[in-house]
């Protein structure tokens, strides 16, 4: 049978039917008032108590520039859609996918120290937020400080590199203090988009692919940012990420309490088993799967995935492995002057 008859069949069963009148996400797993969130305490993943396989794709809202949407934009406000998100969101929910994933860029929205921007243009992360509720979306959101997503810095500010003792992704005191005043913000800003005060926001991963705590100093830059991250009234599932069997690994010294998950395209049964051996009792979640790859100035050719590769990869995934998945990137956009 074809995945893509599978995945039909699946998402039937988990909305419900198909009598055209079914519930929306929010309808279904809101009803009776919001008691928890998304929960990994067993195999399955649960959202208010009820399981939940999390079909996810990738978009960066900071890649999908207002300019390239104003004729679109005045036909969504003559429909009441006032988003330019929103076509895109649209067509994510119209694929089966019930999550977007995006990161945050540190490096646009605080280009110089202390002045924020979080509303100019494709900046406006409440309003794209909003718009994943409106498209009927949860999210699950990584705001860094590093997010590599193939970005300028991996989206640490330049003005970091005045400082010629800089020592990035570390406990070296100034970097925390910044990251420190970042999260602040950030958190301050999505705090009402939380799923439990009615938000799409399920999930937040902090930090990416770091590759497991090492030593002291690593544990001390992670306890840092899992500690603001709670002091300010963040609420949802906290993830960390690594690729392939570096998840596995990275579960010897990982933070109680923290949900480990993977990025690869490869060898899909592998590492998800050998995640779950070393993170029992808990729901597998591919953060990032790789239906493609970046291309490189210069390089001749373009990075393809033959589609049969990727239909057992996803079969594994999804089926064998009874996994959550994201794909990474569902919507690519588009990078402007140096910052890819």
């Amino acid at each position: 049978m074809k995945l893509s008859v599978i995945l039909c069949a699946v998402l039937v069963a988990i909305i419900g039917g198909t009598d055209g009148k079914l519930p929306t996400n929010y309808e279904y797993y809101t009803a009776g008032g919001i008691k928890s969130g998304l929960r990994a305490d067993s195999e399955h993943f649960t959202l208010n108590g009820k399981q939940i396989t999390l079909f996810s794709g990738s978009l960066h809202y900071f890649r999908l520039p207002h300019e390239y949407w104003k004729d679109r934009l005045l036909k969504f406000r003559a429909a009441g859609l006032n988003t330019y998100w929103k076509d895109r969101l649209l067509k994510f929910r119209a694929a089966g996918l019930n999550t977007v994933q995006t990161y945050s860029p540190w490096n646009l929205h605080e280009e110089t120290p202390g002045h924020w921007d979080f509303e100019t243009g494709f900046l406006n992360l409440k309003g794209f937020l909003q718009a994943a509720k409106e498209a009927d979306m949860f999210v699950v959101y990584r705001p860094g400080p590093y997010i590599c997503a193939e970005w300028e810095m991996g989206g640490y500010p330049a003005w970091f590199l005045r400082d010629p003792h800089i020592r990035l992704r570390s406990n070296y005191k100034p970097y925390m203090e910044a990251v420190g005043r970042y999260f602040t913000k950030v958190l301050s800003l999505i705090d009402e988009y939380q799923f439990t005060k009615g938000g799409p926001v399920i999930a937040m991963q902090f930090e990416n692919e770091f590759g497991g705590i090492h030593n002291a100093d690593d544990k001390e830059y992670f306890q840092f940012m899992r500690t603001t991250i709670e002091s300010h009234g963040f609420k949802e599932l906290l993830i960390n990420c690594d690729s392939g069997m570096n998840a596995a690994n990275a579960m010897k010294t990982a933070l109680p309490g923290i949900l480990e998950t993977d990025n690869f395209n490869s060898d899909s049964l592998k590492n998800l088993n050998a995640l779950r051996k070393a993170q029992p009792n808990k729901p597998l979640h591919v953060t990032e799967f790789w239906p493609g790859w970046f291309d490189k100035w210069s390089e001749k050719g373009h990075h393809r995935m033959d589609v049969n590769r990727f239909e057992k990869e996803v079969t594994d995934v999804l089926f064998n492995a009874n996994s959550s998945i994201n794909f990474y990137m569902f919507f690519g956009g588009t990078n402007f002057g140096f910052m890819n």
